[in-house]
């Protein structure tokens, strides 16, 4: 097991990134079903969250409003008021399974494992095609060195959508651990055909690349990765592995510092840094 984990976690609301380890907690776009001819028809109404507070405050005893207004309030990073709002849904229609999942996922984001995976699988229970879900759950496993299971629900949510590339790049960071660099590769290979530009992807080819040896490849694709997110501190961080291993130690010690200053809590970069400096010169 490497010494940070990787991997991408998803809440069905609209996109914010909230770093976890090197885990960024993805929003996505909020459900088409939730309401879009209604918004158009109140075209008066400019924020979302005004919108679906009225909504919620108009028709108290409908989950969706509460469903609805509990997705714009995570896009604004509200998250305690997300929480209560998609915990009013789920008490007035139970078998809301894309209610439960949030919940599970604004509880994963907080480090609460053990009620996200409750909440994952209620979610599935009642909607065994949920893939966020599935992908989720198998991060939690991952992160738990859970590799079987990891490996199952990721394997399940590429099967359901064959095109969810954070399932694919987090089964390929598994494959990585596992010390499978060909599947691994092969893996991130595909996420880069649906988007080229994922820089997460570049990430993994460059960590599965340098588990192979072949440190200057890895560096390219780390640079790649850095140069479509440049505060990408997990690239800073892989970056630096690559020059350390090629015996440029004073660049390896440039892009740990760099990765520290865009993600301070990141363990490995500040375990490698503190070795390359304490280290006695040869």
């Amino acid at each position: 097991m490497t010494a940070s984990k990787r991997g991408f976690i998803q809440m069905s609301t609209t996109r914010l990134f909230l770093l976890t380890k090197s885990a960024a907690v993805i929003l996505l776009t909020l459900s088409a079903a939730a309401g879009a001819a209604t918004y158009s028809r109140n075209t008066q109404w400019r924020n979302p969250v005004a919108l679906w507070r009225d909504a919620a405050r108009k028709s108290p005893d409908k989950a969706r409003a509460h469903y609805n207004l509990a997705t714009v309030l995570s896009d604004e990073g509200s998250l305690d008021e997300a929480l209560e709002e998609n915990m009013k849904a789920v008490e007035l229609f139970p078998a809301y399974a894309q209610a439960h999942f949030n919940i599970g996922a604004i509880h994963h984001s907080r480090g609460q494992k053990e009620a996200a995976v409750k909440r994952y699988l209620l979610a599935l229970a009642l909607r065994p095609d949920l893939v966020q879900a599935h992908n989720n759950l198998g991060y939690i496993y991952y992160t738990e060195g859970i590799y079987d299971k990891a490996k199952a629900e990721y394997t399940e949510a590429i099967k359901l959508n064959p095109a969810h590339i954070n399932a694919i790049v987090n089964l390929g960071a598994l494959y990585v651990d596992m010390n499978e660099p060909g599947r691994a590769m092969s893996l991130f290979k595909t996420a880069l055909v649906y988007d080229p530009a994922y820089a997460p992807a570049h990430l993994g080819m460059g960590e599965a690349l340098m588990t192979e040896g072949r440190m200057r490849e890895a560096a390219e694709e780390f640079k790649i990765s850095l140069k479509l997110k440049p505060d990408f501190a997990n690239a800073r961080n892989g970056l630096g592995k690559a020059y350390e291993r090629l015996g440029r130690m004073d660049e390896a010690a440039a892009e740990y510092q760099a990765a520290l200053i865009f993600n301070p809590s990141l363990t490995e970069a500040k375990a490698n840094l503190l070795r390359i400096t304490t280290a006695p010169k040869r």
